[in-house]
């Protein structure tokens, strides 16, 4: 287990790394979400959405859900955050980006001891983005997104973030066969899309 001193301390820069790619959506630097903030939110969303899946019956890892999204930023921890609308416009850029991801999670993964494959296992999963539980852990990373920008203030009414929201999150959803499961996922993105733009949590708790 000696291997974990240093993996611990390697995760504790997720405080001090920003989401910079939020800088290009106009974010001010003193209101930079960071890593840890974002992959613990992530996680907590994916938590429920998945538990709230299983609740109605359908057949969903939870454990995995929460290890995707507990993981799915870790290699950003030495850079290749990039702005969502930017990527879109310059695709060579994304695919860099993505690259250069890709080889810091396997230089992480020398950190994870025996479970070395497994963490890449992780990663690979998240990319391929075909599971239900990396589904889930994706629209969970989108939601927060949202949220987060929402917070701040800086929804882009340049791309309509408000309006495309929901067609944007429930592209995620291409992968869910089970026609029900799919049903009750666009339901519950439909709604939440709906609720993003009302009110603040003071709003919503004198409900």
């Amino acid at each position: 287990m000696q291997h974990l001193s240093k993996l611990f301390k390697l995760l504790e820069l997720t405080r001090s790394m920003p989401q910079y790619g939020y800088a290009l959506g106009g974010i001010k630097k003193e209101e930079l979400s960071d890593l840890a903030q974002h992959q613990y939110l992530v996680t907590f969303i994916a938590w429920q959405l998945a538990r709230n899946i299983k609740k109605q019956g359908f057949e969903i890892n939870i454990e995995r859900v929460m290890e995707l999204a507990l993981i799915h930023d870790l290699g950003e921890l030495f850079g290749s955050d990039i702005n969502y609308f930017y990527g879109r416009l310059n695709k060579k850029a994304k695919k860099a980006a993505r690259q250069f991801e890709n080889e810091n999670i396997k230089f992480l993964s020398h950190f994870f001891g025996s479970d070395k494959n497994y963490f890449q296992g992780l990663a690979k999963e998240l990319f391929a983005g075909k599971s239900l539980e990396t589904v889930v852990a994706k629209i969970s990373d989108y939601i927060e997104a949202l949220l987060f920008k929402k917070y701040v203030g800086a929804l882009s009414k340049k791309y309509d973030e408000n309006d495309s929201a929901f067609k944007q999150v429930s592209y995620y959803t291409k992968n869910i066969k089970d026609t029900k499961l799919k049903k009750i996922i666009l339901d519950f993105l439909k709604h939440w899309t709906e609720d993003l733009p009302k009110g603040e949590a003071l709003d919503w708790m004198e409900k």
